[in-house]
C-alpha cells in the first residue's frame, strides 16, 4: 500500500508482483486510507478532542509538580541516608531505605506541612474524610465522598 501511495511503482507493476488485481489493490488502498482517517480522528468530536487536550494539560501540570517533589525527596534521601552509610549488600540498603522512609513519614517535620510530619497531615486528612462520610450518612446526603 505504501509503495502504491508514494508512487514509487505503477499499480500494474505492484499488482503483478503480488498476484492481485488492480481492483483489489485500490480497494485495499481505500481501506488503508479510511483506517488512517479513523485513527487520526479517533472517533472523537472537536469538543471531545478539546476536552482531552485540556485533561492532558492538567495531568502534565500535576505530574510535573509531583516530579519536583519526588526529585526533592530523593535528593534529601541521598544526603540524609545514603551518603552517611556504607551498605555491605542490597539487604542492608533496603533496610536502610525502609527505616529512612518510616522516619521521614512519622518523625521528620516538614516546613511545607506547617512543621508537621506527613503522617500527622495524612491522619488529619483521613479523619476529615471519615467525619464527612459520617455526616453524609447521618444527613443521608446523596453525594457522599465515599
Amino acid at each position: 500500500m505504501l509503495t502504491m501511495l508514494t508512487k514509487g511503482e505503477t499499480v500494474t507493476e505492484i499488482c503483478h508482483r503480488h498476484g492481485v488485481s488492480a481492483t483489489q489493490a485500490y480497494r485495499w488502498r481505500d481501506q488503508f486510507l479510511e483506517g488512517g482517517k479513523k485513527a487520526s480522528n479517533d472517533g472523537r468530536t472537536k469538543e471531545g478532542r478539546d476536552a482531552m487536550v485540556e485533561e492532558n494539560r492538567k495531568l502534565k501540570e500535576l505530574v510535573g509538580g509531583q516530579g519536583l517533589i519526588i526529585e526533592a525527596f530523593f535528593s534529601e534521601y541521598k544526603v540524609e541516608e545514603v551518603y552517611r552509610n556504607e551498605y555491605r549488600n542490597s539487604v542492608e540498603a533496603k533496610a536502610g531505605w525502609e527505616l529512612y522512609r518510616n522516619w521521614y513519614e512519622t518523625e521528620r517535620v516538614h516546613q511545607s506541612l506547617g512543621y508537621q510530619t506527613p503522617h500527622q497531615v495524612w491522619g488529619l486528612q483521613k479523619m476529615a474524610i471519615e467525619k464527612k462520610s459520617i455526616m453524609c450518612i447521618i444527613n443521608q446526603t446523596p453525594s457522599c465522598p465515599v
